[in-house]
């Protein structure tokens, strides 16, 4: 239960430092702000929050070709786990601070993303998407698909990866 109320918390403040970012960027006005979680979920069939937070996400990660995010996974070492190996929160947050970092060296300072936001961000969103009994922990073979399929890349490269992983 405590990691429960810890990942709850962590997810109220990514939530709202996502309300932030999109009120920054016109995407949500002030009285459209989502408070917690619960509002996210239970607003609508598809609340417009969740369609913007997948906008937002598919910005911050589409920036990260197919190459990179091998790169990051190798240089972390999952390449040599197991597919069913579990991974913690921390190490993915170790491969995707990795590949932000890496990011953020190649293109220009005025499109460099916030490092820490974004890691916690994506990784919220794995752990939730992947971590369905909060265990704190995801397979492998789960965050190499997830990191394929929200990199950039030609589709050829993306299924040819796994050779490199």
């Amino acid at each position: 239960m405590e990691t429960l109320d810890v990942n709850e918390h962590r997810f109220a403040s990514v939530i709202s430092d996502i309300n932030k970012e999109l009120q920054t960027k016109g995407y949500l006005s002030e009285d459209e702000m989502v408070g917690s979680s619960m509002a996210v979920e239970m607003s609508c069939p598809v609340p417009k929050a969740k369609v913007q937070l997948r906008q937002l996400m598919s910005e911050m990660m589409h920036q990260i070709d197919i190459w990179n995010m091998i790169e990051a996974v190798r240089e972390n070492g999952l390449h040599v786990l197991e597919p069913g190996a579990e991974l913690e929160a921390e190490r993915l947050e170790h491969v995707l601070s990795t590949a932000f970092s890496q990011l953020n060296k190649r293109v220009p300072l005025s499109q460099a993303v916030p490092v820490d936001r974004c890691v916690a961000l994506t990784t919220n969103w794995l752990m939730s998407a992947y971590d369905r009994e909060s265990t704190g922990h995801i397979r492998a073979f789960a965050v190499k698909v997830a990191l394929a399929h929200l990199s950039s890349g030609k589709l050829v490269d993306k299924l040819r990866c796994k050779e490199e992983w």
